[in-house]
């Protein structure tokens, strides 16, 4: 540890490099608070687009379905959002004016079978891109409905965040916030939905036109 002397610290150079190390300090503090209250302000905004889509209508989205199907959908809809507002929940970048959610899928058992597992494809069918997903290790038993929901296309992940007193805290982050949330389709009329089936006995069940793709 250095010791100054009181003649050394009223040296007038000293006095300067203090001054000059007390204002560095000062515009250091005031942009950490200022870049804290930044980002306090933006996740501020996004949770209460959060909330706003938690409460936004849902609207219905095209099935495809054989009439025998063991698994029925009964349900299927999907929400919407401006591109300007998927940037501010996402950070990330949208070439649509409206973006639409993965679909929320409700579904019935009506086999006589255990469904193991469940297929779900979504495609828009203007440009037949497609994408989809495989829930596995299920146990839905005849007669039972399973529902598969836009936050099933996410990945949980942890948010870590510092306030300006240097508390840390810990949160999921929401689904609608990843952008695997939502989809690359522009149109919701045109986005359609169906699903192959694994029973727990080993056999499977898919849409005639997917059997014939086989």
């Amino acid at each position: 540890m250095e010791h100054w002397s009181k003649r050394a610290l009223g040296s007038p150079k000293l006095r300067i490099l203090a001054v000059c190390a007390a204002v560095s300090m000062l515009v250091i503090s005031v942009a950490v608070a200022r870049g804290l209250r930044a980002r306090s302000q933006s996740k501020v905004a996004r949770d209460a687009l959060v909330e706003q889509m938690e409460k936004a209508p849902v609207f219905p989205i095209r099935i495809q379905q054989d009439d025998d199907a063991p698994v029925r959908i009964v349900e299927a809809t999907v929400q919407e959002i401006s591109g300007s507002d998927y940037e501010k929940l996402t950070s990330e970048k949208s070439n649509h004016l409206l973006v639409v959610s993965a679909p929320q899928v409700k579904m019935v058992n009506v086999s006589g079978k255990t469904v193991q597992q469940v297929m779900l494809v979504v495609n828009d069918a203007s440009t037949q891109q497609s994408q989809g997903i495989v829930m596995k290790n299920l146990s839905v038993e005849s007669g039972s409905t399973y529902t598969i929901s836009p936050a099933s296309f996410v990945k949980s992940e942890t948010l870590t965040a510092v306030d300006q007193h240097g508390t840390v805290t810990s949160s999921l982050k929401p689904p609608m916030k990843s952008k695997k949330f939502w989809l690359p389709f522009a149109d919701k009329s045109q986005i359609q939905v169906r699903v192959g089936i694994g029973f727990q006995d080993g056999t499977t069940w898919f849409n005639r036109d997917q059997r014939r793709g086989n």
